[in-house]
């Protein structure tokens, strides 16, 4: 460890760990009609900002994409990808379709693509 910065294995851990909570409760505020707070969006935001500057550009079926290459940061081509799956999400889809199972212990999210306004994902 160098003084004064947790190890690599514990900032992939932290950061592995702040990633899907997040992105879980910014799901389940927009579910609930609520904006999701701030330090949840900027988690999200920021751990793809750190993810971003260590991934390439890289030609891929006549467009480009982000690719990472774990030689160039081993916990930001792990968390890189979900990251931006997750902001890509929030960013193109349309969130009002966001919904929480309303089964007994669930709470899983749901991106509806249909209108089907009587489902319990759970039943």
């Amino acid at each position: 460890m160098i003084a004064g910065k947790p190890s690599l294995g514990r900032d992939l851990l932290a950061r592995a760990r702040q990633l899907p909570r997040s992105f879980y409760r910014i799901g389940a505020a927009i579910a609930h009609g609520q904006l999701p707070a701030t330090s949840d969006t900027d988690t999200l935001a920021r751990i793809h900002a750190v993810c971003v500057a260590r991934a390439r550009l890289t030609p891929f079926r006549g467009n480009f994409v982000w690719s990472w290459r774990p030689a160039d940061g081993f916990a930001e081509a792990i968390l890189g990808p979900i990251a931006l799956s997750a902001l890509t999400m929030l960013a193109q889809s349309d969130v009002s379709r966001i919904k929480q199972c309303a089964g007994d212990h669930c709470g899983w999210l749901v991106l509806r693509r249909h209108q089907d306004k009587q489902r319990r994902w759970c039943e």
